[in-house]
């Protein structure tokens, strides 16, 4: 589908269109993958996510990971009980950290064994002590919005989001 067939495809549903009048969305909307590449980069990429329950989480170490939206995730519980969201991939050579859930003391990536501490930062990189000018800093793992509510950990990948929090609080207003 090209750019002209996606816009179209958009362009079929008319929002205005008063509901006794209405129709679903056409059925490329939840098959063709150029509209789901647009949900990810634009709906998706935006918003809140419940990733796993807080109870999953229940000590320093504990961790939950998965996928949404094409993107690998991580939430961890580190030693001082905060609940924190990272990107899953390992900055060497793009590897899941850690798959499914547990419990570890730091995260370790399986390929070639880089280790992040459990606040994400970039422990130890094996092999790497020759090479100059390595910043161990610049390998942490990028940070992700977590946030508890309720029973839920929710995630966003949007470094820019307004708080999950502060949209609850309005609706109680």
């Amino acid at each position: 589908m090209d750019k002209t067939t996606l816009h179209d495809q958009i362009r079929i549903f008319d929002p205005e269109t008063p509901i006794e009048e209405a129709w679903t969305p056409p059925s490329s909307w939840y098959t063709a993958p150029e509209i789901y590449d647009l949900e990810c980069r634009t709906a998706l990429a935006r918003s809140w996510q419940p990733v796993c329950r807080r109870d999953q989480l229940p000590e320093a170490g504990s961790y939950v990971s998965g996928v949404f939206a094409g993107e690998p995730w991580v939430v961890v519980r580190d030693a001082e009980g905060e609940v924190r969201g990272f990107a899953n991939t390992c900055r060497h050579k793009g590897r899941e950290v850690v798959m499914g859930c547990g419990r570890a003391d730091e995260l370790v990536c399986g390929y070639h064994a880089w280790t992040y501490t459990l606040k994400g930062e970039l422990k130890t990189a094996p092999r790497m002590a020759g090479v100059k000018k390595f910043d161990r800093k610049a390998h942490s793992l990028p940070p992700l919005r977590a946030e508890c509510w309720g029973p839920w950990v929710m995630l966003s990948f949007d470094p820019n989001a307004a708080s999950w929090l502060d949209g609850i609080e309005e609706l109680n207003q």
